[in-house]
């Protein structure tokens, strides 16, 4: 076709507007070549776009998703410090349950005057040194109990 017309302009314009014409030709050729070129380049930077906003929705999803595990995750901790607490509590009230258990049983056993003469006292000899006289444990193990 560009033949065609270069020759219909040598052939019926004078050889300076056939030449002005020629280059114009040339620069439309090269100009269109350019747009075919750019236009393929637009659809290509149009497809990668789309990608690129594709993973950035994707990537926003994710990150939405992150926050929702990190709130969940300091929920779980949360819930384990609860629990141990928790734990810890109900084994400082069994202590203090057992203490008192304890307590009371030696209270008991202390208000138990031949236990105390039995096995506290008997325990005990007097010795003298200097003219002082001490209480010393004796090593003599009474275990009986009577009232």
């Amino acid at each position: 076709m560009k033949e065609e017309i270069q020759t219909v302009i040598k052939e019926h314009l004078p050889q300076q507007i056939g030449e002005v014409l020629q280059k114009r030709l040339s620069e439309l050729e090269r100009t269109e070549q350019d747009y075919v070129a750019l236009k393929d380049e637009f659809h290509i930077k149009v497809q990668d776009w789309k990608v690129a906003r594709k993973k950035i929705g994707e990537l926003s999803a994710d990150l939405g998703h992150a926050g929702n595990l990190s709130e969940r995750e300091l929920e779980v901790s949360m819930r384990e410090r609860n629990m141990k607490i928790f734990e810890l509590e109900e084994k400082v009230k069994a202590s203090v349950f057992v203490n008192d258990r304890v307590m009371g049983f030696v209270d008991s056993l202390m208000r138990n005057t031949v236990f105390k003469e039995d096995c506290v006292l008997s325990h005990t000899q007097e010795y003298g040194l200097n003219g002082e006289t001490r209480q010393v444990e004796t090593g003599r193990n009474v275990t009986r109990t009577h009232e």
